[in-house]
């Protein structure tokens, strides 16, 4: 190896350690920026579970609960207050806490729980707190100044509030327990009248909770029942004992209980348990366990309603009124029921109180299949609304057919009237025409046209100048084949068709049997169940009128519209009025001696009412 070679050799191995050393100590610097990134990290985890902090923008509320999560009252309250904060325009952020008082052995440890709050909130300024039941109230009593200095307070179902126990600094509100368990014995006797005793299971340990509230008023009233409370009994023996309770008993389980082997059994546990054997009912003094089917009920509180008040009230704060400003209200009540627990003792709805809740009732078949029954309903209504616009087209599209044929009848017997006339045909051939058209335009049976004409002293009579033959008898045919032809004079106007010459109005009468203005038929007259008469005027001077008898429903104003162009498109003119003595008079007929009938061929043409003559050529 020559020297250059050899001295290069030396410079590699000397570089090569140089890069060495350099790496391990980059290895060493960053191992320690990944520990320091790992320190960090652990810090920042250290304080999020430590060291609670809201959001900087958003109002806070501590809710601080005496019992525990899973409790069923704390967590309807809980339930009911969460709502209506998430609910309202400020959404606030909440914190829950709960002491759990009844499942932690006693004493309480409040000093515990009071450093747990301040290192966990040291850095966290509460907006709000609101307290639910008592133990939470009485804590923040002897510890709000400490932790929360100056945060006003709303309290939610507190039996124990005394305003003067709290620091003047502290601003408080709220809701006061209420516990009407005389009430709910009253019911209880109502559905149980024949009930030999009232059985109350209650622990003495209960200080502060609404069982004991209502324990130590059971013990204190005054009933023709006796009341027998059974204190701090083991499970099973709480158990045995309802097992042998009657039917007709009264039974209120207020206790949580111990077993056997010592084992703590919420009062929920225990009321299922007592509801599981006695025969009797269970009453009770909050609606959760009545909703739940554990109680048959009673005038119970809501939780979640209070719940829901308190948070109502404490709204008001957060949106900036003084707490002391907004009276304490006390919590509302209401009478609650099971439906499946009276089923199984037989009580009847009729037997609760006024006003009871009935909880629990099954489904309707409305209940059950909602939604069918609107689409159901909905395409029934529909459906209902085009058979109505069909109904409605078919009867306007039948009207406009009828009103066509009408009007066709009537432009046919206007052409036949004018071409008669223009032929110079007789009158009493033309009037007859047009008679005709009028009974079957207005599909009527029989009918007449007539002129009113004048006596001297301007008193009206009518002439007949095309009548319908309704004679029913031989003489009635052998007087009208003799003097129709001629004209029929009527003066006798106490009538229907009277009624038109003297008010110059139309009448129109339905029911003519019982109509004020006529006077009868004679026997063998065809019926008349139905007239219209209906004058005509020559300016206005009333000059003639028709008659139609028997069609139902016809009105003036219809019969006016349809037989309008009649009367003023048919230019036959009737002929001059005769004076009575060119007009010859019959001898009297006696079929017709005492009409006074709608028609006036009718009863009441006498020789006195009826006279003849001669017709005449326009």
């Amino acid at each position: 190896m020559t020297p250059d070679a050899g001295a290069a050799a030396v410079r590699i191995r000397l570089a090569a350690r140089q890069l060495a050393r350099m790496s391990v100590a980059g290895m060493r610097v960053l191992n320690g920026i990944r520990m320091l990134g790992l320190a960090a990290l652990l810090a920042t985890f250290l304080i999020a579970t430590d060291d609670v902090q809201a959001a900087p923008d958003r109002q806070a509320v501590l809710v601080l609960s005496s019992y525990h999560l899973g409790f069923a009252w704390t967590d309807a309250q809980v339930e009911g207050i969460t709502s209506v904060l998430k609910e309202s325009h400020l959404h606030p952020e909440i914190f829950l806490e709960y002491m759990d008082v009844l499942r932690l052995p006693d004493p309480y440890d409040e000093r515990g729980f009071a450093d747990h709050l301040g290192r966990r909130y040291s850095s966290q300024r509460f907006d709000l707190i609101i307290a639910t039941d008592d133990a939470a109230v009485s804590f923040l009593t002897r510890n709000q100044p400490s932790l929360f200095a100056g945060t006003p307070v709303v309290f939610s179902d507190a039996a124990a509030f005394d305003a003067t126990v709290f620091p003047p600094e502290i601003a408080i509100t709220g809701v006061i327990e209420r516990i009407d368990i005389a009430s709910t014995l009253q019911a209880a006797q109502r559905v149980r009248p024949k009930a030999a005793q009232v059985v109350v299971y209650a622990n003495r340990a209960d200080s502060g909770t609404g069982f004991d509230h209502a324990r130590d008023v059971l013990g204190t009233l005054k009933t023709n029942v006796p009341i027998r409370i059974k204190r701090d009994l083991k499970l099973e023996e709480i158990v045995a004992s309802a097992a042998a309770l009657s039917a007709e008993d009264i039974v209120f389980a207020l206790a949580s209980a111990h077993d056997a082997a010592g084992k703590w059994h919420s009062p929920a546990e225990v009321i299922g348990r007592v509801s599981a054997v006695s025969p009797a009912p269970l009453f009770d003094i909050t609606s959760h366990r009545v909703r739940g089917g554990l109680t048959l009920g009673g005038k119970v509180e809501d939780g979640t309603d209070i719940g829901r008040l308190a948070a109502r009230m404490a709204l008001r704060i957060l949106a900036g009124e003084d707490a002391r400003s907004i009276p304490v209200q006390q919590a509302p009540l209401a009478y609650v029921f099971n439906h499946d627990q009276m089923q199984r003792h037989g009580i009847h709805e009729s037997e609760l109180p006024e006003g009871s809740v009935v909880v629990g009732k099954p489904p309707t078949l409305y209940d059950q299949h909602r939604g069918t029954v609107w689409v159901v309903a909905t395409v029934l209504l529909a459906l209902s609304l085009a058979v109505l616009l069909l109904i409605n087209s078919i009867r306007r599209r039948k009207g406009a057919e009828s009103s066509l044929r009408t009007s066709n009848t009537l432009i046919n017997a206007v052409s036949q009237t004018q071409a008669l006339y223009i032929a110079g045909a007789d009158t009493r051939e033309v009037f007859e025409r047009m008679l005709a058209s009028l009974l079957e335009m207005t599909e009527s049976e029989y009918g007449f046209i007539g002129e009113v004409c004048r006596n001297e002293d301007g008193s009206p009579f009518l002439r007949t100048q095309a009548i319908t033959n309704i004679a029913w008898n031989d003489e009635t045919r052998a007087f009208y084949a003799t003097h129709a032809p001629r004209g029929l004079e009527f003066r006798n106007l106490d009538t229907l068709f009277g009624a038109v010459m003297t008010t110059a109005r139309p009448v129109i009468a339905n029911d003519p049997d019982n109509d004020p203005r006529r006077h009868g038929c004679p026997s063998g007259h065809p019926p008349l169940n139905a007239f219209m008469g209906l004058p005509f005027f020559r300016g206005a001077e009333l000059v003639g009128m028709v008659g139609v008898a028997n069609r139902r429903g016809v009105t003036a104003s219809n019969w006016r519209r349809s037989s309008h162009p009649s009367s003023t498109t048919a230019r036959v003119s009737p002929r001059p009025c005769a004076k009575t003595a060119d007009v010859a008079t019959p001898k009297r007929h006696s079929g017709t001696t005492r009409s006074d009938c709608a028609l006036p061929w009718s009863r009441g043409t006498s020789a006195s009412t009826i006279s003849t003559s001669a017709p005449a050529r326009r």
